[in-house]
């Protein structure tokens, strides 16, 4: 505010020129220091610092130095010192704060002044943003390996295969896996010399043939075996435990001794079977489960 210059009063009671001084004063007031007019003059400082004994300070601008007061809803809307705001990829028109970060052109940057964002690279350049991360480029020292060959730059393919654990499969061709066309039970299996085909004669060796289990108590259990002999040492009846749907076998019977047997309900039989394999002899019994009972048929003595 500019100094109040009042005329003087040299003498007597000069009414004019008091109210002429009242005047200047209520102007000075009311244009300079109620309205905050500073359009002349000299403008307002301070001589001393003010104490306003712990009375806040209303109506800060948003700050454009980093000496200037920071409003309270200001700071309050960042996260100072401790951690930026990510912004996700820079875009124009936009509003960036302090601390806000973007992507662009594949690096990443923290705004250090706050501005409404027109075109990035200028903005960089008056250093409105700082680099948080530099985006990498192809390599071209030794050992880099450039995404445009596909891999073909690799020392040793053979062991990168081993250590992501690939083995020999990712060289071996289309026609080497199985498709939908040996699709089995829900499961796929190579085509090899181990595997039955319909449309091929297959020798049956060792693993798929059932030797017959010796059982000579007439209790035949379906969980061990599928055929059977029997060499029973006295009277018993002919059962069978762990019934399973489906199984079928065979039983070769030895009765060396008109050893009298009998049958569980559940074995399904003709009327004269247990007369017959009563009787001293050797007999075939055929059996068919269908998981509640056990169809038997029989032989006649065999010699």
């Amino acid at each position: 505010m500019s100094k109040v210059t009042l005329d003087a009063v040299t003498g007597g009671f000069d009414l004019s020129k008091i109210n002429a001084n009242f005047q200047k004063i209520q102007t000075e007031l009311n244009s300079k220091v109620l309205y905050r007019n500073n359009t002349s003059g000299e403008d307002n400082a301070l001589v001393t610092d003010i104490d306003v004994n712990s009375v806040k300070i209303y109506n800060v601008p948003t700050p454009e130095l980093s000496s200037q007061v920071v409003p309270k809803d200001y700071v309050d809307s960042r996260t100072l010192y401790t951690a930026f705001i990510w912004r996700g990829g820079w875009a124009a028109t936009q509003l960036y704060k302090i601390f806000d970060a973007v992507k662009f052109n594949g690096s990443s940057y923290i705004c250090i002044v706050e501005h409404t964002s027109i075109d990035f690279l200028a903005d960089l350049a008056v250093g409105k943003w700082d680099t948080l991360a530099q985006a990498g480029s192809s390599g071209s020292g030794t050992g880099d390996m450039v995404a445009a060959n596909n891999l073909s730059d690799l020392t040793n393919p053979a062991d990168a295969r081993n250590n992501l654990g690939l083995g020999t499969a990712a060289t071996q061709a289309s026609s080497a896996f199985a498709t939908a066309a040996h699709l089995h039970g829900g499961v796929y299996e190579p085509v090899d010399a181990n595997i039955v085909r319909a449309n091929a004669i297959t020798a049956f060796t060792a693993p798929q043939r059932s030797a017959h289990l010796t059982d000579n108590d007439l209790s035949f259990d379906m969980s061990a075996k599928q055929n059977f002999k029997c060499t029973p040492t006295a009277t018993g009846a002919l059962t069978f435990v762990n019934l399973v749907d489906g199984q079928s076998g065979y039983i070769i019977l030895v009765n060396s001794a008109n050893y009298v047997i009998t049958k569980a309900a559940s074995i399904k039989c003709s009327s004269t079977m247990l007369t017959t394999i009563s009787a001293t002899g050797t007999y075939k019994l055929a059996y068919d489960c269908d998981g509640t009972n056990v169809y038997v048929t029989n032989s006649a003595a065999l010699s």
